[in-house]
């Protein structure tokens, strides 16, 4: 993560350890004005990353867990699921709802419990197969149901519309995506990293490696930032967690 943050502001040696990459990124931020999101930490260290911050900084911190914040002086913000609306907009930012959002469009907001992410997976498996809202309810109801008969009521939508996502994706494709979330490190790992990986362990070459990042970026289900060789791949925490639930990563 420090390493994509200094990559921002014009940053390009590798960091040697943590130890220097917080200097680095303290004397970097000394005098800039700057807005810094750090989204879904988990661990009670991730709030040492604050550490780096300028007078003129600030800082948004993305949480499930309220008590990673209490150290801190600090406003907190409850963010409750979408409402309608808002999961109608989010829907609309990938795929096109017309003028007047169709029944189909409200329907799937609703299944899907006004979840960010489960919408965003949602909406990226639609673009990537080319299937109506309808088609779409059809395979979530029945990839719910066979959930719901298996584990009972604690499987979420969210599970749902992940496993329906993954199942565009082979077997070995899917273990590529495990091996990457095993082998993150503060929730990132360099580009060259995950060449180097999968080479290794799925024999993939640097094109197939390339095309298997960029469809799993544009399912939702990993983002790529940076530039060049400063290219840097995430996973959403939710994702990791959800993974291992479905004993595909470890």
């Amino acid at each position: 993560m420090l390493q994509t943050i200094a990559s921002y502001f014009g940053y390009q040696q590798r960091f040697v350890s943590e130890a220097e990459g917080r200097d680095v990124l303290r004397r970097l931020l000394a005098d800039k004005a700057a807005l810094l999101v750090f989204d879904d930490l988990t661990e009670a260290t991730d709030i040492q990353l604050l550490s780096i911050l300028g007078i003129r900084c600030s800082a948004l911190v993305v949480t499930r867990d309220a008590r990673m914040l209490q150290s801190l002086n600090s406003r907190s913000v409850t963010v409750s699921e979408f409402s309608e609306d808002e999961g109608l907009r989010l829907l609309a930012e990938t795929i096109s709802l017309g003028d007047e959002p169709p029944p189909e469009a409200r329907e799937l907001v609703r299944q899907l419990g006004g979840l960010p992410l489960a919408l965003d997976l949602a909406a990226a498996y639609i673009r990537q197969n080319r299937c109506s809202l309808r088609e779409y309810l059809s395979r979530f109801r029945d990839a719910n149901e066979q959930l719901l008969a298996g584990e009972g009521a604690s499987r979420s939508s969210l599970q749902a519309a992940l496993e329906q996502m993954l199942a565009g994706f082979s077997l070995a494709e899917q273990r590529c995506l495990a091996q990457l979330c095993l082998a993150l490190q503060a929730g990132e790992i360099s580009e060259e990293a995950v060449h180097r990986l999968w080479s290794v362990t799925g024999n993939l070459s640097a094109t197939a490696c390339d095309a298997l990042l960029n469809r799993l970026q544009n399912s939702g289900l990993a983002r790529i930032a940076g530039e060049g060789q400063q290219r840097r791949i995430m996973v959403h925490q939710l994702v990791q967690d959800l993974l291992r639930r479905l004993n595909l990563a470890p």
